[in-house]
């Protein structure tokens, strides 16, 4: 293709807007491409897997290819899934910007948490006046790194009841871990 494309690109009076230029470049790249891609996929044979225990009740799917769960509980959702340091820093970067928003549906309160091992920072979207409540976190986990995120699935909820929901879920958030894992 490389060759075919330069023979092309040599024809007299042809003219390019440089997309053709920019292709050649790219196919010249492309081998390099293809091995590192394979490299990562080596690399990424070894996942990042989420653990926490739950009462029985509770609904558990793995999510397929993050090593994150989905939990539906108590009418609710609670989203877990192993990140990495960068993401991690900007998911905390951009609770404490939320904060900083005056807005008249969302209000948002930014606290640092603690769940025996396991700490971290937490965002409360407080949306109550279109009945609407999150809890977003971003943890530090034995193992790794975790965000998680817990949306209550009801009509009418309030303050009272999401803080009770909040309870229900984090009361084992200390038992939750990255593990990682062979594809």
């Amino acid at each position: 293709d490389y060759s075919i494309l330069e023979q092309w690109l040599a024809t007299p009076g042809l003219n390019d807007n440089g997309g053709m230029i920019f292709l050649q470049g790219y196919l010249m790249a492309l081998p390099d491409l293809v091995d590192h891609l394979l490299d990562e996929q080596a690399k990424s044979r070894e996942l990042d897997q989420i653990e926490m225990e739950l009462p029985p009740e509770a609904k558990v799917k793995k999510r397929l290819g993050g090593g994150g769960w989905q939990v539906n509980w108590l009418r609710s959702k609670l989203f877990l899934n192993p990140t990495i340091q960068k993401i991690f820093q900007l998911e905390v970067s951009r609770f404490y910007k939320n904060q900083l928003i005056s807005h008249p549906v969302y209000k948002f309160a930014v606290t640092q948490v603690s769940f025996g091992g396991v700490k971290g920072t937490k965002c409360l979207t407080d949306a109550s006046v279109v009945e609407s409540m999150m809890a977003d976190y971003a943890l530090e986990v034995p193992g790794g790194l975790v965000t998680v995120s817990l949306i209550a699935s009801g009509n009418r909820v309030d303050k009272t009841k999401f803080k009770e929901l909040e309870n229900k879920f984090e009361q084992y958030f200390h038992t939750i871990r990255v593990v990682r894992s062979k594809k």
